[in-house]
């Protein structure tokens, strides 16, 4: 073996230790402080293995999921390190020729925008100011309750999704809702009691309203299966498909 494939082995070696140490942290905001930590430290190569290391084994291995789970949040991250070290980050993954952190770190186009469609009618809820909705978004199971989880107003499915009372099934119809909004899923992935979990993960990126690096990035968590199944979807984002079908292949799995 040569010096030069004997240093890059050792430094990915380096890289899979920072993660898994990452993901022994308990807590997701000490994990993310922590992957801030990393990213602000500037050595662009160590970050970069880092990604390619959750990407490829972020399903298999428990701590690196963990470790992965606290950059869902990616703006979050971005306002604590800035964007322009992301770049950095990309150009190092591409030179050293790592195919998966360009997944999460190009830029592929906005998301399917939702229409402008105009709430349904609801004569109860309608007479409810926002102050009220929210309210009642946070408290007893009740009917109102039960058309709050359609509620358009992003704001108010804020306050549903921090009712201890909610149901995973009731979590999956708000991912799963159609159009839905950007804001939604800023709130979906803040949620950290539900974004971590796999049919949540798999109703956000099957949605075709999802931010696309939210989807690519909550799809490295989901089983080869799911993702043959949504490299299949039409009216998914092309980069949502054909991201699918590059992370089987980066498994070492046949596509």
């Amino acid at each position: 073996m040569s010096e030069g494939i004997d240093q890059g082995r050792v430094t990915r070696e380096l890289a899979r230790k920072r993660v898994l140490s990452i993901g022994s942290i308990p807590g997701g905001e000490a994990r993310r402080a922590l992957w801030a930590e990393l990213i602000s430290e500037g050595e662009a190569e160590i970050v970069a293995l880092a990604m390619d290391v959750c990407v490829r084994e972020a399903f298999d291995v428990v701590n690196i999921r963990l470790a992965w789970a606290a950059l869902f949040d990616f703006d979050l991250i971005v306002e604590l390190v800035g964007p322009g070290i992301f770049s950095e980050i990309l150009r190092a993954a591409n030179s050293l020729g790592l195919e998966g952190p360009p997944l999460i770190l190009e830029y592929h186009g906005p998301n399917r925008r939702a229409e402008e469609l105009p709430p349904l009618p609801d004569p109860i809820g309608d007479r409810l100011s926002l102050g009220h909705k929210k309210t009642a978004a946070r408290g007893m199971r009740s009917h109102l309750l039960e058309r709050l989880l359609k509620d358009p107003d992003p704001r108010v499915v804020r306050e549903v999704l921090r009712n201890p009372r909610l149901r995973e099934e009731e979590v999956l119809a708000i991912a799963s809702r159609r159009p839905s909004t950007e804001e939604l899923f800023k709130h979906l992935v803040r949620s950290t009691r539900w974004i971590v979990r796999q049919p949540v993960a798999r109703a956000i990126a099957m949605n075709p309203y999802a931010p696309v690096r939210l989807a690519l990035m909550l799809m490295v968590t989901l089983p080869s299966t799911v993702l043959s199944e949504i490299g299949k979807i039409e009216g998914l984002h092309p980069e949502v498909r054909s991201g699918a079908m590059k992370l089987i292949a980066l498994r070492g799995e046949r596509v």
